[in-house]
């Protein structure tokens, strides 16, 4: 370590007699360990009262944004009070306005049809962080030909990256048909602006407008990107005719281009046919849709249709000559007079004039630029100090020509590197630039990135540990005694072998700089280093205090031999520096004779509870910006077992001040035991004491302080401490169970399950806002004052007495808080009731259950059977004291009947049913919870009758209506009954009727057409074929004997649509619900007939599929491709003309299921259809294959 004069002395702190109980308390501030930023000041700055003050500095350690908190350090064990900090402690480094903006630009060159200037941001603050302050950037685009800027506001910015996006449209009227524009653009923020980059606005193009009639294309212009989409249109010119039938015919380049499968008509035109394969695509219009007037489809420009292609994922780059072609195979005016015939289309594409091959301009999307960032660009290399590295990660992201294309991490592929020049203040290897022990200076450097030919450069500002002094509260450590004539001195509190001398705390002191960068000195870098002592038997280092042990004296003086001279005992330097670490130790001296002794003038108590941080906004992420930091003592006590740290401080008669742990001898006892207690033994640090339960309120010296060296009283001292608890205001004191009952009343039984005890829960509010559970605390007083003979109270528990014969009441608890002194003026009052069982009683309930005749007495017979008679269902409901409501205890009860020969009970609980075995009465008991209760019932010959039949038959899921399934399915009729008595029956057919009342004996069952759906005489209906009508199904009510005249009989009927699915590898015409072809149509109006395959779980990869009609009735005038199929599609009309051919293929094709749809055909209706042609519309499947190779 090398040598220095003697630092400049340091200023004792200045404490001011000002009443304060905490002004001795001598804090340390700080920044927690992983905070940005240092300490700046030597000391901390004493305002008065308990406040504190300390400048900070170099936050910008860990770039603008970071989070830290400041801390507290206090004692000679430099004990953290980070528990008792409040939130105020934390803070987070401020951003600054941008200083630097850089662009790169996605679109260099603009088209007519891609005219969206997209230009990529970065901004960057004066130290080269991209974390900056919020704003909204400008793009300002100049057109150098017109004199005209555009101005447009850009994407907010990434936060971690500053990078961000603009957007601009640019006009047409920007477009030159003459030439192409060099024009330039700028994205500026207040006070900063980026460089000029250049877009070519490329030339206008002019195409050549038809002379002839004919079809022309207007295709893409500019370059496509892999999976771009893009709409083509096709126009007619007329030449002065009408356009009512026309066939356009387009064909492309298959290792360019693929259709989408997508096209919008122009609404003058009827529904086209459409027919495609893998290359090409023919659609055909006959006729203008209704209203449409001849002057609307004659024009030079007439729009017919646009279709949707892609650019091939595997398209290579280049220019593609007749990648798009179109012709024009026929256009016939309104007087069927055909005046253009299979004649190539002009292809408007980016080459201007008259093309006949449409040109495709196939791009790459290609890297157009860089930008990299660090977390920060202040980096401070502390591996001189203490050996541990630092180090910030470089992320660099690719800029993409493809304005859809988000910016790429490239990081793991992009080089980094620094000139040799850095090389002794930084190294950058895998994008990480590192910092350590080998570095030997600071400075400015400038890290390159590279990546596919493009270079980015980011700088750096790396601050380097220039000199390191040691500093010490008191560098002369003299001998400690009990007076001016004790020359021995007291022993050392921690080995009594020796002498006790004085000891400091030690403070390292950095001065941070580098080539080109202002120094930023007095930085307290103590937190990050370790001291040590040049000889540990004369000066002895504990953490950062220095203990005397040992003087060093040269001979007394000739003339004064009372007075010795002193050499340093020892020099204190950082141990943990690199060995090439510029530093500054600090020689401390160990005085022991006669002259040099000092004794201990008062021993100091100070004890801290809390404390409080005052910061003006947040620090700047800068070096030297100053950010000065209040931290206030705070000794406040909120309630029992509130703790506080106990901190000595002597004052020496030399003026210099020691702090005192129990490390040191330091032992307390407490004045006042019922407001303070010691926590734990007292004989470590950090010395605790607490409010210890059921405290009290207390004032003035309470601790009694010894600091004591091998049993001797070195000096004594009290501590200060005002126990003021927060009193509680407010009381709440609520049962769990507003209501109990007693055990072993009915009350308690399932399913009422009313409590049999209740805890009372107490909470106490105070004044300060805190609460208190005194449920369980001995201190809550739990007093019966109401209900005595009628209930229990056992601590916060509360029953009903065993002894209550069932009385009900109330229960009145009082609780009361004497011997707890901030809440003895508080009670609180908890009321609870006791009900008991009151009532049982039983009914007798229709079943199934019918509102209109719920309660029933007398059970009949049902129709014209002989021994079928209504049931019943048992009810039970229980009341109790407190209120009027009814429980319903029937699932907990047991129903009997007193005479089974009459009527007997099925099922038990909520389930049971009475059951008539032959006419007469009998007594019905319900039992629960050990009461009865009874009711009377009998069986009558009355009869009751079916008066209304309601069918209500769920015919298919698809839809209520519609009987759909495969040939032979099943479906039970579902029918409600309305009987005389205003019973019902709601299914008629549920199991849990017709399993004791079958429906033949009361119900029949018809269909209008039986081969299409049979019934049973069950009820259970078999769907048998298609129909293209509708078939009622019919439900009556019947009397086998004949004892009830037919007219008397009712019926009801369902109209049902049979409609077949389709079994695996067939084809299902029509609508997939309803009527198979609707509701019927007219002479000379057309239906849609829908074309579905069922090809179940394997996919659909091809089909042939010839349809036929009957010539005679139908008439095919249209066919497009089914929204299920999405590959190449073919459909061919009136070849001959009863026949439709559709077909398919795609072996990519991932079409599937029991339905898919794959053409709608469209048929004019010429004579309409009757039963005798009942279904003259035919499919057969000619070829098929699935992706699991079944054909």
């Amino acid at each position: 370590p090398g040598s220095a004069p003697p630092p400049p002395p340091l200023i004792a702190p200045n404490f001011t007699a000002d009443g304060s109980v905490l002004q001795y308390a001598r804090p340390r501030m700080r920044v927690a360990d992983g905070s940005p930023g240092f300490a700046g000041s030597y000391d901390e700055e004493y305002l008065g009262g308990n406040r504190f003050k300390r400048s900070f500095y170099a936050f910008s350690s860990a770039g603008p944004g970071s989070n830290g908190q400041f801390q507290v350090t206090m004692g000679d064990v430099n004990t953290p009070v980070d528990t008792l900090a409040d939130a105020n402690a934390a803070f987070t480094t401020t951003t600054r306005a941008a200083a630097f903006v850089k662009v790169v630009v996605r679109t260099a060159d603009l088209y007519t049809d891609a005219a969206t200037l997209s230009v990529h941001y970065h901004l960057l603050d004066p130290n080269g962080n991209p974390q900056v302050t919020t704003v909204a950037p400008v793009l300002r685009f100049y057109h150098p030909a017109l004199n005209v800027t555009r101005e447009s506001s850009c994407t907010q910015r990434e936060l971690s990256s500053g990078g961000g996006n603009c957007l601009d449209t640019v006009p047409a009227d920007w477009f030159d048909a003459n030439g192409a524009v060099e024009a330039t653009v700028v994205v500026a923020v207040p006070g900063a602006v980026s460089s000029s980059v250049y877009v070519q606005i490329m030339q206008k193009p002019v195409h050549t407008e038809l002379s002839s009639p004919g079809m022309f294309v207007q295709m893409v212009e500019s370059p496509r990107y892999p999976d771009d989409v893009f709409t083509i249109s096709v126009y007619a010119n007329t030449a002065g005719n009408s356009l009512s039938t026309w066939s356009c015919q387009l064909e492309w380049s298959t290792n360019v281009l693929s259709y989408d499968n997508k096209f919008t008509m122009s609404s003058l035109y009827n529904t086209p046919t459409v027919t495609s394969t893998s290359n090409s695509i023919t659609m055909t219009v006959t006729g203008e849709s209704s209203g449409t007037s001849p002057e609307a489809i004659t024009g030079s420009k007439l729009l017919l249709t646009t279709f949707r292609f892609r650019v091939k994922s595997a398209a290579a780059a280049g220019t593609f000559l007749g990648a798009l072609n179109a012709r024009a195979l026929t256009m016939v005016n309104k007087g069927s007079l055909e005046y253009v015939s299979k004649k190539s289309a002009q292809m408007n594409d980016g080459q201007g004039g008259a093309q006949t091959a449409g040109r495709v301009v196939v791009a790459k999307p290609t890297v157009r630029g860089l930008f990299s960032y660090g977390k920060t660009h202040e980096l401070y290399n502390t591996a001189y100090l203490n050996g541990i590295a630092s180090t910030t990660t470089i992320t660099t992201k690719a800029v993409f020509s493809r304005p859809s294309q988000a910016d790429q991490v490239i990081t793991s592929s992009t080089a980094c590197s620094l000139p040799l020049s850095s090389a002794t203040v930084a190294r950058v290897s895998g994008c990480v630039l590192t910092l350590d022990a080998t570095h030997t200076e600071g400075g400015q450097i400038a890290v390159t990135t590279s990546y596919s030919g493009f270079t980015s450069s980011l700088d750096f500002k790396i601050w380097f540990p220039k000199v390191v002094r040691v500093y010490a509260q008191d560098d002369t450590l003299n001998l400690v005694t009990s007076g001016p004539t004790d020359f021995t001195g007291f022993k050392n509190p921690r080995a009594c072998t020796s002498q006790m001398f004085q000891w400091t705390e030690l403070m390292a002191i950095a001065t941070f700089g580098g080539v080109g960068l202002v120094n930023v000195p007095d930085v307290e870098v103590t937190r990050l280093v370790q001291f040590g002592s040049t000889n540990i038997s004369n000066v002895f280092i504990d953490s950062n205090f220095a203990y005397g042990r040992k003087a060093v004296k040269s001979f007394p003086r000739a003339y004064d031999l009372n007075y010795i001279e002193y050499e340093p005992a020892a020099q204190v330097y950082v141990s943990s520096g690199h060995a090439s670490l510029k530093l500054i130790g600090l020689d401390i001296t160990v005085k022991d004779g006669p002259q040099d002794i000092v004794m201990v003038e008062s021993l100091e108590i100070a004890v801290v509870t809390n404390v409080s941080f005052t910061q003006e906004g947040n620090p700047a992420a800068d070096s030297h910006a100053e950010f000065p930091v209040i931290a206030e003592l705070g000794q406040y006590w909120g309630g029992e077992f509130a703790a506080g740290y106990v901190f000595g401080l002597a004052k020496m008669s030399d003026g210099t001040y020691m702090a005192v742990s129990p490390l040191n001898g330091l032992q307390i006892e407490i004045t006042l035991p019922n407001t303070l207690e010691i926590k734990g033994t007292g004989q470590y640090p950090p010395l605790t004491v607490q409010v210890p339960y059921n405290g009290e309120d207390g004032s003035g010296d309470m601790i009694r302080a010894a600091w004591k060296s091998c049993g001797v009283v070195v000096k004594a001292g009290v501590g200060t401490v005002t126990v003021a608890l927060p009193p509680a205001v407010a009381v709440t004191v609520i049962p769990d169970n507003a209501i109990i009952t007693r055990v072993g009343d009915p009350a308690s039984a399932a399913p009422i399950n009313k409590p049999t005890k209740g805890i009372i829960t107490v909470k106490l509010f105070f004044a300060d806002g805190t609460t208190k559970d005194m449920t369980a605390d001995d201190r809550a007083v739990f007093t019966l004052v109401g209900g005595e003979d009628l209930g229990l109270l056992e601590g916060y528990n509360i029953r009903a007495k065993t002894t209550n014969a069932g009385v009900p009441g109330k229960l009145t608890v009082n609780v009361t808080f004497p011997s707890y002194r901030r809440a003895a003026h508080l009670s609180g009052i908890a009321v609870i009731d006791i009900t008991v069982f009151k009532a049982l009683t039983t009914r007798a309930v229709s079943f199934p259950y019918s509102p209109n005749r719920a309660v029933v007495a007398d059970l009949r017979r049902i129709q014209c059977t002989m021994a079928s008679w209504q049931r019943a269902t048992g009810q039970a409901f229980a009341t109790l004291t407190d209120s009027t409501k009814e429980y319903d205890v029937s699932g907990h009860t047991t129903f009997s009947s007193s005479n089974t020969n009459i009527i007997y009970v099925e099922g038990s609980a909520s389930n049971s049913r009475f059951v008539v075995a032959n006419s007469g009465a009998a007594t019905v008991t319900a039992a629960w919870a050990a009461v009865t209760a009874t009711t009377p019932l009998t069986a009558s010959n009355e009869r009751v009758y079916v008066t209304v039949v309601t069918p209500q038959t769920v015919w298919s899921s698809a839809a209520a209506s519609t009987f759909q399934g495969f040939n032979s399915d099943r479906v039970t009729i579902a029918a409600r009954l309305t009987f005389s008595d205003k019973t019902v029956f709601p299914n008629a057919l549920a199991n849990d009727i017709s399993d004791y009342l079958p429906v033949q004996q009361y119900l029949g069952f018809t269909s209008s057409t039986p081969t299409v759906i049979s019934v049973a005489a069950d009820g259970i209906a078999t769907l048998l074929q298609n129909y293209h009508n509708y078939v009622d199904v019919t439900t009556s009510s019947t009397c086998p004997d004949g004892s009830v005249p037919a007219s008397q009989l009712v019926s009801g009927v369902e109209a049902v649509s049979a409609n077949l699915n389709a079994p695996l590898g067939d084809v299902d015409l029509g609508f997939a619900t309803g009527l198979q072809y609707g509701g019927g149509v007219s002479t000379g109006e057309s239906i849609s007939v829908q074309v579905r395959i069922n090809s179940q779980t394997a996919n659909l990869l091809a089909f042939q599929i010839r349809l036929a009609f009957d010539a005679e009735v139908f008439e095919a005038t249209a066919c497009s491709q089914g929204s299920d199929w999405k590959a190449a599609w073919g459909c061919t009309l009136n070849d001959p003309v009863d026949r439709i051919l559709v077909v398919g293929s795609s072996k990519a094709s991932t079409a599937r299921g029991a339905a898919v749809l794959v053409a709608t055909f469209t048929l004019r209706v010429k004579a309409a259809f009757s039963a005798a042609r009942l279904s003259p519309i035919s499919g057969d499947i000619e070829a098929m294959t699935r992706g699991d190779a079944v054909e």
